[in-house]
């Protein structure tokens, strides 16, 4: 987990890092998800004990929560033409935040 998404304090109990190289579901699937919920956050778009509530529970189902997608395949960089459609999970349900195509 981003070290941002600690709000600037380091957590003990920091799960293993996740390895580059298993394939589909890597640390760079989830430097994607972290960069995203990093963004979310400082955009004032998503709650910080949410995004690190989502990411420590399960990152899997939070980014496929958030990039609406099963398939962690690249995606275009934010803003991109054809970006990821990208939805907020709340009490009532993902809603969504930003979408370009």
């Amino acid at each position: 987990m981003s070290i941002h998404m600690h709000a600037g304090q380091q957590c003990p109990d920091e799960p293993v890092p996740q390895s580059y190289r298993t394939q589909p579901w890597n640390a760079h699937v989830k430097d994607r998800l972290e960069n995203e919920l990093h963004r979310l956050v400082c955009a004032g778009q998503l709650p910080l004990d949410t995004a690190q509530r989502d990411i420590a529970t399960d990152w899997i189902a939070a980014y496929q929560a958030y990039f609406h997608t099963i398939d962690p395949s690249p995606r275009p960089p934010h803003g991109h033409a054809n970006a990821a459609r990208v939805t907020v999970p709340d009490g009532e349900g993902p809603h969504v935040v930003e979408e370009t195509t």
